[in-house]
């Protein structure tokens, strides 16, 4: 059911079953994420926010080919 939402979805550009989709894996917790959620209730001031120059330059393509052929 869950995969069938998600082709329907796909196939007929439904947004109606894509939120079927999205509920149905919501609903289940089999992935850490699955347990975690935003805490939303106090901003987070932007001098204590990293750079984006900063977190960019821990993204290497290289690394992450190597590990998909490892």
């Amino acid at each position: 059911l869950v995969i069938f939402n998600l082709q329907q979805a796909c196939r007929n550009k439904d947004y109606k079953s894509f939120k079927k989709y999205s509920a149905l894996v919501d609903e289940k917790q089999v992935n850490l994420r699955s347990l975690m959620e935003f805490d939303f209730s106090e901003a987070i001031s932007i001098d204590k926010v990293e750079s984006v120059e900063s977190i960019v330059k821990r993204f290497r393509t290289g690394a992450m080919s190597y590990g998909s052929i490892s």
